[in-house]
Parts: C-alpha cells; structure tokens; sequence
C-alpha cells in the first residue's frame, strides 16, 4: 500500500521534543533525531548550508537498530547549483528504541543542551549576552540582524537566513480507484487535470513526436489525490515502484551504498506539486524545477562508521518535451499569479 503526504495546516511542537511527536513536514528547521554536524549540509556547489526541504519519520518495525528512524531531503535555493542530481542532500538517520539520546518516554535527555537556532548543536556562544547558541561562526553573522536587538537592545533587522516554508504533512493510504468518494475527493484541492485545451497546446510543439505515454499513466495515478506531495513505497511493500513522470529520465542506475556494499532500493518521492508551497516565482524559467524526487536507501539500514547521519541517494526526473510537463507548469504559474493578486 502507497502512503502519500498531504499538507495539512497544524502547529508544530518545539524543539526539542519528544522522539514520538517528530513529525512530517516540509520546509523549516529539522527536527534533528540526534546532533548533526554541520559540514555535512553543505552544498557541494556554492558550500553553502543547505536549508530542508522535507523530512519524514519512517521507522522499521523489524529491525532494531531503525526502531526510530528519519530521513532528511535538502535544497539549495540557489538555481546555479542545480544540475542533474546536484543541489540536493539526503540524510538518513536512525536509533534503538532504548539510546543516550531519549528516556524510556521518549523525552530528549541528549548532552546537548544548547541549540542554533537551525536546531544543530551549539557549539558557539555570543560574546557579548552569552546566552544566544549557534553552530558555525557563518550562522552567527547571518543572525545577528535579528539577534542583536534582544542582545544590545539596537533596531533588529530581518533575518538573512533563508528556509523554505514550513507546513506539515498528514500521511493517508493512497485510494482505491473502486472506492474513491465524492467526499474524499472534495477534501484535495489542486487541480492539476489534464484539458483539452492543454493537451491542444501541447500538441501544437508536438507534430512529430507521441505524447509521453508514462507521464499520461502519472497524471491518471495522481488524479484521485491530486494534492500529494510525497508517495511513500518501501521495499517489501505492495506497489513498491516508484511512480515515473516520463519514459526519459528514469535511474538507469542506483549506485550500492558505498558503506556495506548492499543494495540502495527506492523509498519515497517527492512529487512536483510540493513546488506550489515553496513560493517560487514559477513564471522565471530558471525557477527550481523537477517532475519527481526519487530517494532510494540502503536496503540493509547500515551506518557510516564514525558518522551517525548516512548519506543516500537522490535521482532528479524532470518532465519529457513530449509529455504534459508545459500543462501541470502553466497551473503552476496560475496559482502563483492568483496568490500575486490577492496578497
């Protein structure tokens, strides 16, 4: 069975919080499971910190050393450093039930006492108030626009630090199409129906070349939760393949995990429709962009020695020039200029 995400409007526990209330969410700061160091969220690019674009708490009922367990997704918001599979990072983190981190009720009980506002350990303090924490010198002199209003009492500014909204996401069984309510259906409200005026459009730029049958099997499977921004298949799990936005594009190979050798198989992806809740100005055309996220992780739940957080692979898929990609873009395009118009 497929989970898919759905944004949905909440408030978010602080941080730190208790392990079994981390929750599923876009955008913001992470809800780190353990102390990350820092170094690791740099873009390999412009080696900027990398700002989150999603997390999901995902752990393994079966093995233990999963018994909690998160995987991050970052994005550099810079255009220029993305290329390919660049520009993106995923972490995948993981506990014991019982560990030095939480109680046996779940509450954070980590040495860490002291955070950065980005939620990484504390590492550094003011000089001057001594009670503001960060974790890199570089986040100090991002902050202190704002922080120096509370720490000298001076004019505050806005903050330099650049995240990606924030908005949670509730996990729900993708549809059956022989069950699918009138109800159900009310309740998602992005409309990213192929028309017949699109599909005229699009054939009017493809007079030799046949619609991208895969991507026609993409919109037909999404239509019943047009809204999701996130398909949830593991390995082992019914309908455990990735859902592909084209023919073109697809992984032709998913490197092994480069720690135990094992196989990486896919877990989730993030579906384009994710673009409508990160403010993008989709009529630039060197706006971020991307048909599906694909993320595969290592099969074995291995660790990287000496390293608590293991890197996995991301796969980039863009939409094909003979699928609907122009079509579900312009819907894009409409619902920013709407929002335009009405702030």
């Amino acid at each position: 069975m497929v989970q898919l995400g759905i944004v949905v409007p909440s408030s978010l526990p602080e941080f730190p919080c208790n392990v079994s209330n981390i929750p599923n969410k876009i955008g913001g700061f992470p809800y780190w499971l353990y102390p990350c160091d820092p170094q690791l969220l740099k873009c390999q690019k412009c080696q900027e910190l990398m700002p989150l674009l999603m997390q999901i708490y995902c752990p393994d009922d079966d093995v233990a050393e999963a018994f909690h367990r998160i995987v991050y997704v970052f994005c550099c918001p810079k255009n220029s450093c993305h290329s390919g599979n660049d520009g993106f990072l995923v972490l995948r983190a993981q506990l014991y039930e019982e560990s030095d981190y939480y109680s046996q009720d779940g509450d954070w009980i980590g040495a860490v006492s002291h955070f950065c506002f980005c939620r990484l350990p504390g590492t550094k303090r003011c000089g001057s108030c001594s009670t503001a924490y960060y974790c890199s010198r570089e986040h100090q002199v991002l902050d202190w626009p704002t922080h120096k209003q509370e720490c000298k009492n001076l004019p505050g500014e806005q903050s330099k630090i650049f995240v990606w909204p924030e908005h949670e996401i509730e996990d729900e069984d993708e549809p059956d199409k022989d069950t699918w309510t009138s109800e159900q259906q009310s309740k998602f409200q992005v409309d990213t129906s192929i028309t017949e005026e699109d599909k005229e459009l699009e054939q009017e730029d493809e007079t030799e070349v046949d619609v991208d049958k895969q991507f026609l099997k993409f919109e037909k499977r999404i239509a019943m939760c047009p809204s999701q921004v996130l398909r949830y298949a593991r390995l082992g799990e019914e309908d455990s393949d990735p859902l592909f936005v084209s023919e073109s594009g697809k992984p032709e190979f998913v490197p092994d995990c480069p720690h135990c050798k094992g196989k990486r198989t896919f877990e989730f992806q993030i579906m384009p429709q994710l673009l409508n809740y990160l403010k993008i100005d989709h009529k630039d055309p060197n706006a971020l962009d991307w048909g599906t996220l694909l993320i595969y992780s290592c099969a074995n739940h291995c660790e990287e020695a000496n390293q608590r957080y293991t890197t996995e692979y991301l796969c980039v898929q863009k939409f094909s020039q003979a699928g609907m990609g122009d079509s579900m873009r312009k819907k894009l395009e409409e619902r920013a200029k709407v929002e335009e118009e009405t702030e």
